[in-house]
């Protein structure tokens, strides 16, 4: 793999006319280390990865990106940055240009941030002039300041130093932060094309346009997506609710307003949302991106820092966006407390209840914690392997995990109300 990545990223430097001298003119050490900054509008101190104090720009060291260095006009040296993001050279005093590309790869696992499908790069350049004195002194560059895919790099090369996230040996992962998901809705992982999708949304209310690619919980919820899919083919979904109760259109919408979207929703998809009755299926695969977005910015063992990205209705109105909120040990149960029905929500779930069901199994229940991998073998060994069924996951979940993890699935299915 990492042969294959070399030749497209050499192709590349070929293209761009350059030639490589590998020769070392003079025994003066530079060591580069290199960050990728970061800007979001949904930051929430609270969180523990990729924060940033308001109005100011963060970073994230550039862990495993592609880099090449040119001297005085001459191309020097490429590769992967190291662990810590960095690298060193020996060529001397001189003029260097120092070119990093919205990639990583540590060895096992890849992951390529294009502007669009058209997978042409658009890399970021820092100057120095170097001289003698500067051997052996590290020199901080940062890359990619108010630019989306230096927010999509700062992820990827968070996300790939992190094993408990579920980025897997040998897979190569694809993000496109400016271009809408085929067929046209605002941010998806797309599993025909095995790509995330980060575009942009025009609000139903005032018609202002929001880029994907500023919103990290939605940058998280996705990616979980597409590490969901990759680790075992699913959950998969898309119906939401069989009571009509969709987006805008709120004809023969049986449900009271905590369950539903509508009219309260005007930031995004009016699909689905936090609080929506859904297919049990839907309101696993988006309480999973839910869980994931939190995962990926927080610690482990411990509550995790959310900020929601559509608007939430309560009794006191609509709590607007980005909404933060801790996920903790003690149960939401929105789907029992107001959205049971005459059916008594059987095959039915909420997306906040099932983000506090997979947050809690795998951060919180200790011995038996459940991994990325572990969820996705219960869904794969399912019948069918689908979602559909609480009974079927339960018991999927016992024949995996005999013993006390099994059955702290079905433990934790009846503390958070998912168990229906």
């Amino acid at each position: 793999m990492k042969c294959v990545l070399q030749l497209a990223m050499t192709v590349g430097i070929a293209a761009a006319g350059l030639t490589l001298d590998v020769g070392k003119a003079e025994a003066q050490t530079y060591r580069f280390c290199n960050l990728w900054d970061f800007t979001w509008q949904d930051d929430w101190a609270a969180q523990d990865y990729l924060t940033h104090v308001p109005s100011t720009v963060g970073s994230q060291t550039a862990h495993y990106s592609w880099y090449n260095i040119v001297k005085d006009g001459t191309l020097i040296d490429y590769g992967w940055l190291d662990s810590e993001g960095c690298v060193e050279t020996t060529a001397g005093p001189g003029s260097y240009l120092l070119r990093l590309y919205p990639a990583v790869y540590d060895g096992a696992k890849s992951f390529f941030i294009y502007p669009n499908d058209q997978e042409q790069w658009q890399t970021f350049e820092v100057t120095r002039q170097m001289n003698a004195t500067q051997g052996h002194i590290t020199q901080y560059n940062r890359f990619g300041s108010s630019n989306g895919l230096a927010n999509m790099a700062a992820v990827a090369a968070h996300g790939v130093t992190r094993p408990e996230l579920g980025f897997q040996s040998g897979e190569h992962y694809v993000a496109y932060t400016y271009q809408n998901c085929p067929g046209g809705a605002a941010a998806c992982y797309h599993p025909g094309t095995e790509a995330m999708y980060l575009g942009e949304h025009i609000r139903a209310d005032n018609f202002a346009t929001q880029r994907r690619i500023w919103q990290k919980s939605i940058v998280g919820h996705e990616l979980g997506h597409m590490i969901s899919s990759r680790l075992a083919g699913g959950p998969s979904g898309g119906n939401y609710t069989s009571e009509n109760c969709i987006g805008e259109n709120d004809d023969g919408c049986t449900l009271p307003q905590e369950c539903q979207c509508y009219p309260h929703v005007k930031s995004s998809n009016g699909a689905h949302c936090l609080q929506s009755r859904e297919f049990l299926s839907d309101a696993a695969q988006e309480g999973f991106g839910h869980f994931y977005a939190t995962a990926l910015y927080n610690a482990p063992n411990q509550p995790g820092a959310f900020a929601y990205y559509k608007e939430f209705w309560t009794y006191g109105g609509t709590i607007f966006p980005p909404f933060p909120y801790e996920v903790g040990l003690t149960p939401v149960g929105w789907l029992e407390a107001f959205c049971l029905e005459n059916d008594g929500g059987s095959d039915r779930g909420t997306e906040v209840d099932w983000q506090w069901f997979f947050y809690n199994l795998n951060r919180v229940f200790n011995s038996s914690n459940y991994s990325m991998e572990d969820f996705a073998a219960v869904y794969a060994n399912s019948p069918g392997a689908g979602w559909s069924s609480w009974s079927e996951l339960a018991d999927s979940a016992a024949a995996t995990f005999p013993g006390i993890k099994g059955a702290s699935w079905q433990t934790a299915g009846d503390l958070y109300g998912v168990n229906h």
